[in-house]
Formats: C-alpha cells, sequence, structure tokens
C-alpha cells in the first residue's frame, strides 16, 4: 500500500519525504531545503511548458492546476517552440536523472541553442512571439517541467510475467532483472514493446497471477504509480529556482486490475489504441465497486483523485503549493484567449 509521500529534493542529492497534508501546510518552506526558492518572491506570472508531454499526460496536469485553481498557465512544447527529440531516450538509471536528461534534451537545449544562433531583429522578433504566445514579459518566466513515470508491481511476478526477457537485445529491458530495479519499474514502455503491446502484457499478468495462486505463492495483486517531476528555469536569472532543477515524486494510490473480455479484443481489431489506463481499477465514494482509470479521466474529469491521489496530478499540486503559484481570484477564468488559440 502506498505511504501517501511526496519527496522533494534537488538532482542528484537525497530527497526528503512529505505528506501531501505538510506541503500544502508549508513544511518545505520552513525545513530549510530550499532557502533560494524563498528569498526572492514568485514572478506574479510565469508561464510552464510540460517538455516531455504528450496530450493524455498534459490534460492530467491540466486537470490538477484548475482543480487547485492556480493561475498558471501550461503549453506542450510546439505551442511555443517546436520540440527537438521525443525524450533523452532515457539511458540514464536514476527516475530523477531521467527526468532532468529529458528536460535538458527534449526542450531546454534546442530552445536556447535556437535562441543563441539568432540576431538582431530575428532574435527580437522570435523573443517577441514566445513571450506574447506565453502571456510573460520575460522569457525568464518559463517554467519547464519534465514528466517521468514509474510503475511497479510484487517482485514476485518478475519470474513469471518477464522470464522470457532475460536473453532480450535490448539492455534496457534486462535492466528489470536488477536487484535494485522495480518490476517493471522506469522500463514499462520498453518492456510493453518486448511483449508485442499493453494487451499481450496485460494477458501475461492474468497468467501470471494464475501461475502463482497455483503454487501458493501469496502476492501483492495492485500495482503502484510514482510520477517524478522536474522543474528548472528555461532561462536562469529571475526564477527563484534550484540551477539543477527541483525534484518532485509522489506516489500513487495504488491500482487494481481488470481482466481482458472481448469487448477490449472487439475494440482492438477495429483499431483503438489500449493503455493501462483502460485495465487500472480505482474505488472511489461513487464507484466502490470499482471504476477504469481511463473511464474516471473521460466522465468525471474533475474528480479529486485525479489531483489528490493520482501520482503525477499530486505532484503538480505539490509543486504549485511549494512555490506558491498564484491562485485564481473567484470567477476568474483560467485561460486566455490566446492560450486556448496556442493550444489549438
Amino acid at each position: 500500500m502506498t505511504k501517501n509521500r511526496i519527496w522533494v529534493g534537488r538532482l542528484g542529492e537525497p530527497a526528503i519525504p512529505f505528506t501531501p497534508e505538510q506541503v500544502k501546510e508549508g513544511a518545505v518552506r520552513e525545513s530549510g531545503l530550499f532557502p533560494e526558492l524563498y528569498e526572492s518572491p514568485w514572478p506574479e506570472v510565469t508561464t510552464g511548458v510540460l517538455a516531455t508531454g504528450v496530450d493524455r499526460k498534459y490534460r492530467e496536469h491540466l486537470t490538477a492546476i484548475s482543480k487547485g485553481k492556480f493561475a498558471f498557465p501550461l503549453y506542450l512544447p510546439p505551442a511555443l517552440f517546436p520540440r527537438a527529440l521525443e525524450d533523452s531516450k532515457e539511458s540514464e538509471r536514476s527516475q530523477a536523472a531521467i527526468a532532468k536528461g529529458k528536460l535538458d534534451k527534449s526542450f531546454i537545449a534546442p530552445f536556447i541553442k535556437n535562441l543563441d544562433l539568432l540576431e538582431g531583429e530575428q532574435r527580437e522578433e522570435f523573443i517577441r512571439e514566445v513571450t506574447d504566445r506565453a502571456g510573460v514579459s520575460d522569457l525568464r518566466h518559463l517554467v519547464a517541467i519534465s514528466d517521468d513515470r514509474n510503475a511497479l508491481m510484487d517482485r514476485a511476478l518478475l519470474g513469471p510475467m518477464y522470464g522470457d526477457l532475460q536473453g532480450h537485445w535490448n539492455d534496457q529491458v534486462r535492466e528489470i532483472f536488477g536487484e535494485d530495479h522495480g518490476v517493471p519499474g522506469k522500463r514499462v514502455k520498453e518492456t510493453d514493446s518486448a511483449h508485442y503491446g499493453i494487451i499481450n502484457s496485460v494477458y501475461l499478468r492474468e497468467r501470471a497471477f494464475d501461475e502463482l495462486k497455483k503454487a501458493g505463492i501469496d502476492f501483492d495483486e495492485t500495482q503502484r504509480m510514482d510520477t517524478t517531476l522536474c522543474i528548472a528555469s528555461v532561462i536562469p536569472g529571475v526564477l527563484p529556482l534550484p540551477e539543477q532543477g527541483l525534484i518532485i515524486k509522489t506516489e500513487g494510490i495504488p491500482f487494481k486490475f481488470r481482466s481482458i473480455n472481448e469487448d477490449d479484443l472487439e475494440a482492438l481489431r477495429k483499431g483503438k489504441i489500449m493503455t493501462h489506463d483502460d485495465f487500472n481499477i480505482i474505488e472511489t465514494d461513487e464507484h466502490p465497486e470499482g471504476i477504469s482509470l481511463a473511464d474516471l479521466k473521460r466522465d468525471y474529469p474533475k474528480h479529486p483523485y485525479l489531483s489528490e491521489d493520482f501520482s503525477p496530478g499530486r505532484a503538480m499540486t505539490a509543486f504549485a503549493n511549494i512555490v506558491g503559484l498564484p491562485q485564481r481570484k473567484n470567477g476568474e477564468r483560467l485561460w486566455r484567449s490566446k492560450f486556448n488559440e496556442a493550444r489549438k
């Protein structure tokens, strides 16, 4: 079961655990962990770029921002500057380093390189264009954020579910067999690919459950997802963020699973793109028997779970509380018309 923790720290340094309640009450400020974060005021207007986000992840973070009524417009890179890479290809070992690598390689480095190549009127025009789209007065008010996720199941499932991959050609797949690695840990995409997609991975999980039960082995049938955010200034100099980036890691409430059914197979035949959200089940007050995460996002996009107990939303909410993002006034709309145009 989750221990309901939020780890906060700098890249390369030990992180300190807090509860969500402690973060909201200002415990990070009182800890003295980031003195520079509170020595100067946070600018009245800042804008974020989810540097490694896809639309699905992007909407999850927007939900948390909207639910908390934070005045913090958040964009995907193409709205401000075309991304150069999907991500850092995740050659780094730790989750925090992966998040930082994604941030640097997918947005900050190409953005700075492009800026440095421009001179004179071209440079001024580029700056005007980006600041106008972002709604900020200074490029130094841009905050870059990366999102890296970690899925953890009981280690008893390693052999029954992934044993066939021990000799796999991809060293990132073989990494899951290391003693200190989670199952599948930070290599979900790689192991799903090695098992020919999500549906097959779900099938192998069901088969592994059956094998362990027949063998009389006790194991945890839930899955926990962690999310690590790395937050840094696109251009240092104004925002009081740690130079190497602020690292926030959150645990989410564990998921239960549902089995593959004939509707799934029919949807797959019709070309539906399945995700783990279709099979991850949570229990809420409104759905004590459980509801899939995909259905919750679709039918109840403002459900408190998505910002309070779902690790990506919890991480974004923690960031907003730690740095003290301004909140919208009563009746104030979250997005300006320019923001909506840029999103389209």
